[in-house]
């Protein structure tokens, strides 16, 4: 009987080391998902903090260029307009 008794005390103690096994490497499993989980979210935040900076350089290059653009457009609105003042003058000197 006591032999018995300790048979399944044995068998429940094998049971209970097999299954905090089971458990240690399920934990161990999440452990590397989390990890691995943690890892892409870093990747993200670094690809998407990238795209913020470029995003805020070709804002300031397409100000620039919007600037250039109007400078531009005026020097080339004051030019035609002497050509267009030269034009009447010769107009009315023929």
């Amino acid at each position: 009987m006591e032999f018995q008794s300790l048979k399944q005390l044995e068998k429940k103690l094998e049971y209970t080391v097999d299954l905090i096994g089971k458990l240690k490497d399920q934990t161990q499993a999440k452990d590397l998902v989390y990890s691995k989980r943690d890892q892409e979210l870093t990747t993200h935040r670094q690809k998407e903090e990238q795209l913020r900076l470029e995003i805020t350089r070709l804002e300031r290059e397409l100000k620039t260029a919007q600037q250039e653009y109007q400078k531009r457009q005026k020097e080339l609105r004051r030019r035609l307009e002497g050509v267009v003042t030269r034009l009447s003058a010769l107009e009315k000197s023929i």
